[in-house]
């Protein structure tokens, strides 16, 4: 049995209360739906060095993380693997516009998102 991978989500809203979702790139990850900005922690990384790391490489943009927001966890098939998953809740801090890395084909602002295609269910447990 593998030890559990450790990763961080990004839970960004804008002034009306939406969460930023990212519209995977089905070339890249293989199927069409949506996530959190966020990705693995590398060696050495801290949960919130990972997390600006992967919304500057994901969204062109830096943030702030303000607090830790859920905690969840997912069985991942392809390598059997466990992920556990921090969420943090996060604010932009520059003012460039979103400029998606090839990883993600589109975003949206959402305040109802039960009905969009999530990458892992077990998010909406935490949100």
């Amino acid at each position: 049995m593998s030890l559990p991978t450790k990763a961080v989500k990004a839970v960004v809203k804008n002034k009306e209360g939406a969460v930023l979702f990212l519209q995977r790139n089905p070339k890249k990850s293989g199927v069409d739906n949506w996530d959190l900005p966020g990705g693995l922690i590398e060696e050495g990384e801290s949960g919130e060095e990972a997390l600006k790391r992967e919304c500057l490489e994901e969204l062109g943009v830096e943030i702030e993380v303000l607090k830790k927001s859920g905690q969840w966890k997912f069985f991942r098939d392809f390598d059997e693997r466990w992920v556990e998953v921090q969420n943090y809740d996060c604010r932009i801090t520059s003012s460039k516009e979103l400029k998606l890395s090839d990883e993600h084909i589109g975003f949206k602002w959402l305040k109802n998102f039960s009905n969009l295609p999530i990458k892992d269910k077990s998010l909406f447990g935490v949100l």
